[in-house]
């Protein structure tokens, strides 16, 4: 079949206008932030020697993080999320009888 261009100008634009129309009803709302927490702990392991005491037998980094939300959802039709990121760092001594038990978990 074989369409003049008018006929198919009209329809488009009734399609459009009925998509804006349904759009324009839905509910929108804008997310609450969420926070995503990292902690990097350096750990200093330590063995122990006869003759020096304690040695540094590794070093090694142990990174966690927690995602955190700021504030309770709500229901929505759209809902999008807004990602803050926050780092923490900290350091911790660990001290063993010998370097073996040096471990990164």
């Amino acid at each position: 079949m074989k369409l003049s261009l008018c006929p198919m100008i009209a329809i488009v634009c009734i399609l459009f206008v009925g998509f804006i129309g349904i759009v324009s009803f839905t509910q929108q709302v804008e997310a609450h932030p969420i926070r995503v927490a990292y902690k990097h702990t350096d750990v200093n392991c330590h063995g122990e020697d006869s003759m020096l005491g304690y040695i540094i037998c590794r070093v090694f980094t142990v990174t966690t993080s927690t995602v955190l939300e700021d504030h309770p959802r709500k229901n929505s039709t759209f809902h999008w999320h807004r990602t803050y990121r926050t780092d923490e760092y900290d350091s911790v001594d660990r001290y063993y009888a010998d370097c073996g038990y040096c471990q990164s978990s």
